[in-house]
């Protein structure tokens, strides 16, 4: 695949990112207390689940993909593992690990214009049917 990406900061409705404890918006925030099931301030409690068997080695800081603009750093959001708190650290100076994601493999049942077409034509006949039918009956 070559669809790999740093996780955002930002809430899944776009807003934020949150600061602090109980970030479940954020993707590593849903990861960390949904996904595993861990509680705020730690330690990790759930890490040997699907994937993700590995964060107990290390468990500290993980950067994420979301740029913190300020005058006097350059930083970047980033979600601690060790305890679940999500923050901003300095990108030039703080040591942080990275947690590779991508695009989930999401199916969705969409109807395609043929199928519909059928689905008409059938309620189309058996619309006729009825209507011959009763004729018959009467």
């Amino acid at each position: 695949f070559d669809n790999w990406r740093l996780p955002s900061a930002l809430n899944q409705d776009g807003t934020g990112p949150c600061v602090g404890y109980n970030c479940t918006g954020s993707e590593t925030g849903h990861l960390y207390y949904t996904e595993l099931g861990n509680s705020a301030g730690g330690p990790l409690a759930n890490v040997n689940t699907g994937d993700f068997t590995n964060l107990n080695l290390l468990p500290y800081y993980y950067w994420s993909g979301t740029v913190y603009a300020s005058p006097r750093t350059v930083g970047a959001w980033g979600f601690d593992f060790d305890d679940g708190d999500q923050g901003v650290g300095d990108a030039a100076g703080d040591v942080g690990y990275a947690l590779a994601v991508r695009l989930g493999q999401r199916s969705t049942s969409v109807p395609e214009p043929a199928t519909l077409l059928l689905l008409g034509f059938g309620l189309a006949g058996i619309a006729v049917w009825r209507k011959r039918l009763g004729r018959s009956e009467g």
